[in-house]
């Protein structure tokens, strides 16, 4: 579900309840990297109202992906003194 260096595409399927009950997406070749935003993408909680009941699933989100601006100010001095 790659599309392009950057972006990625997910599918999500959403409960009658409003809750995201299934997600899937290609790896971005990091297991923890995959984890973290399976985490982000099913831990969002209810929706405002739920989904139409006639709503055709899955639904097809593309994600562009972007380095963290913050993670340089978040690492640890050695880290950042690494060669």
């Amino acid at each position: 579900m790659r599309t392009s260096r950057g972006t990625a595409r997910e599918c999500r399927w959403i409960g009658a309840n409003g809750v995201v009950t299934r997600v899937e997406f290609a790896s971005l070749g990091d297991p923890d990297a995959d984890a973290t935003l399976r985490q982000l993408l099913t831990a969002g909680g209810l929706l405002a109202k739920p989904p139409p009941p006639d709503m055709l699933q899955p639904l097809r989100v593309r994600l562009r992906l972007a380095p963290n601006p913050d993670a340089a100010a978040a690492a640890p001095a050695s880290a950042a003194r690494a060669p």
